[in-house]
């Protein structure tokens, strides 16, 4: 694993270049209102922040594996409650280098009127996640999706260079490689040829259980509540018309206050076991 390492990005002294002190990150729900009228519908952006962890072992490495499952599983819960359609929200994590830390994002997009409802509906989801972990049947789900993934993309680009800082994309021309290279040394992340990065993973998912997911589970996704206090940043966006189907006329859209978003963030009614388990799948091997 040490070897296939990249050599880090020497500065100009000879020392290497390293991760940009931590500013600090979440810790209180801060929420702001915005009018922004090249939107539709109202969305709210749910943004909290952690301590940038470097892959520098193997150990690391497992323990960035675990965090991509817990993203792919609550990705999977959300596609499963909305199976009928597209899922009202989207659900990031990636490093900000600029930052130095790991940014966990969740925006909701709903119709002005329904914003409430809609955030519950889906911090739902993402809370009983956090809260109850998942099981044995997700995690060799998830897990196959994404060695999946990463194995498919190192058999079709064995050329490539893969990492941890963009995950399933590989970098594949030269201009590829030397930004990634560029984006990955500062923070430590991990960047090697295709095939070494699978076979790299391949090893750590060996160590992989289900107790250590579920304590992922947790890490990444305590700041919206369910475990502890909500923490993180609320940025809610709405136009400030909407349109009236029937008159055609624009009707001015009242945003709901801080206070009133507060509240409805805080006072999610959590799902039962039961629940959960009802709307788990399960595919074939």
């Amino acid at each position: 694993y040490v070897a296939s390492r990249v050599a880090m990005v020497r500065g100009g002294t000879g020392g290497e270049t390293r991760v940009p002190a931590v500013k600090g990150w979440s810790r209180d729900l801060d929420i702001s209102l915005a009018t922004n009228d090249l939107i539709q519908g109202m969305q709210l952006c749910w943004v909290a922040k952690s301590p940038l962890m470097p892959v520098t072992s193997h150990e690391d490495l497992v323990t960035w594996l675990c965090t991509r499952l817990v993203v792919e599983a609550v990705r999977l819960r959300l596609q499963t409650r909305w199976c009928t359609g597209s899922s009202p929200c989207n659900f990031h994590c990636y490093d900000s280098i600029r930052e130095g830390v790991s940014v966990t994002t969740l925006t909701v997009m709903s119709e002005p009127l329904r914003w409430a409802s809609t955030a519950q509906d889906v911090l739902q989801e993402v809370r009983a996640v956090a809260r109850l972990g998942i099981d044995s049947e997700e995690l060799d789900l998830i897990m196959r999706m994404t060695m999946s993934k990463i194995e498919e993309t190192a058999k079709a680009q064995p050329w490539s260079y893969m990492g941890t800082l963009s995950g399933y994309d590989a970098a594949s021309t030269s201009r590829d490689i030397v930004e990634a290279l560029i984006a990955s040394a500062p923070a430590g992340h991990l960047l090697t040829k295709a095939d070494a990065f699978n076979q790299t993973l391949q090893k750590a998912r060996g160590q992989i259980d289900l107790g250590r997911v579920n304590e992922a589970c947790v890490q990444l996704l305590g700041h919206f509540g369910g475990v502890g206090e909500p923490c993180g940043r609320v940025v809610v966006s709405s136009p400030a018309f909407m349109l009236d189907e029937v008159t055609g006329r624009r009707v001015p859209i009242g945003l709901p206050d801080a206070a009133e978003v507060s509240t409805a963030l805080r006072s999610i009614t959590e799902l039962t076991e039961e629940e959960v388990r009802s709307k788990r799948v399960t595919v074939p091997l």
